[in-house]
């Protein structure tokens, strides 16, 4: 198994996209039992200019999920701010929505940046996007939390992306939240 696995993570740096897919599929099957090997391959994964191959590779992490995937948080946090459109999505969707769901305790370094990525929205970033954000940190936790109460401010889009969040979260709301 440690062969198949080298073999595969070499075929992620092959020149062929066809080859660098496979391989990303074969390391997403293999992502629940092989977590130790598989995880650098697919962080090297995020990487292709594939989107295909970007997005199998996302996906497996969010599979594998916290505490295992969580030495992919720092690449995942490098795509948020990337500006290549990808088939279906952006890096920075995808991403956001790998980090909601890889979780606490791994994903919680990642908290500042979606903060930061929401307080884009309505101007570099899509509404779609941010509520992505608001979505992941939800899924992130009560981590969260303080982070979501100190971007609010008075804004009402903000207070209710972070709303939103604070509810899948399932906490009382802080104060802050109730005097809206």
């Amino acid at each position: 198994a440690i062969e198949a696995l080298s073999a595969l993570a070499h075929s992620l740096r092959d020149a062929s996209s066809d080859v660098r897919l496979h391989a990303a599929l074969a390391l997403v099957r293999m992502g629940s039992t092989m977590t130790e090997g598989v995880v650098p391959a697919l962080i090297g994964g995020l990487s292709d200019h594939e989107s295909d191959v970007f997005e199998d590779a996302a996906h497996a992490l969010a599979e594998i999920g916290s505490p295992e995937a969580g030495a992919a948080v720092p690449a995942l946090i490098d795509c948020l701010f990337k500006e290549v459109r990808l088939k279906h999505h952006t890096p920075h969707q995808i991403a956001i929505e790998t980090l909601g769901l890889i979780g606490s305790p791994a994903a919680d370094a990642a908290i500042p940046k979606l903060v930061e990525f929401l307080a884009l929205g309505g101007e570099d970033y899509d509404r779609a996007s941010c509520d992505c954000a608001a979505d992941a940190l939800g899924r992130i936790g009560a981590a969260a939390v303080p982070a979501l109460v100190e971007w609010i401010g008075n804004s009402e889009y903000r207070f209710d992306r972070a709303e939103n969040a604070r509810l899948q979260i399932g906490v009382p709301a802080p104060d802050i939240l109730v005097s809206g």
